[in-house]
């Protein structure tokens, strides 16, 4: 995260090679907070110098899906983080026809991930979590 001197606060969630101008009011800040993943920004606005008056601005992101494959002896398990919920575990051999898999993934309380177990096939396979 980023300000400019008139109090733009710009966010960037790849490490500073994008920017994106947050959506509050250009104006002087007297504290933000960001979390580690840079998915949740706190902003209060200054009260002396403001135009609008003090206020607290809050954002709040979902994170890309990542999928984390664990293979075992004779199976893969396929897991991603609670928060990316609401998407569909998808296959494909080719990287042109995808199919959706109807495992239902099983929430690891120990560390809050999705989790899906599946055969090894031999074959080079992909996978995918897509919004359905």
């Amino acid at each position: 995260m980023a300000m400019s001197q008139l109090g733009a606060v710009y966010t960037s969630t790849d490490f500073g090679a994008t920017w994106t101008p947050g959506n509050v009011p250009a104006q002087p800040c007297w504290a933000i907070a960001v979390s580690a993943d840079g998915n949740k920004l706190v902003i209060a606005i200054d009260f002396f110098s403001s135009n609008f008056g003090d206020g607290i601005y809050a954002s709040s992101s979902l994170p890309s899906p990542r999928i984390r494959i664990a293979p075992a002896e004779n199976t893969a398990t396929l897991s991603w983080l609670v928060p990316s919920t609401g998407f569909a575990l998808q296959q494909s051999a080719d990287l042109l026809s995808w199919s959706t898999l109807t495992n239902t993934p099983v929430l690891n309380l120990s560390n809050l991930l999705e989790q899906v177990s599946l055969p090894l096939s031999g074959t080079g396979d992909f996978f995918r979590l897509k919004t359905p």
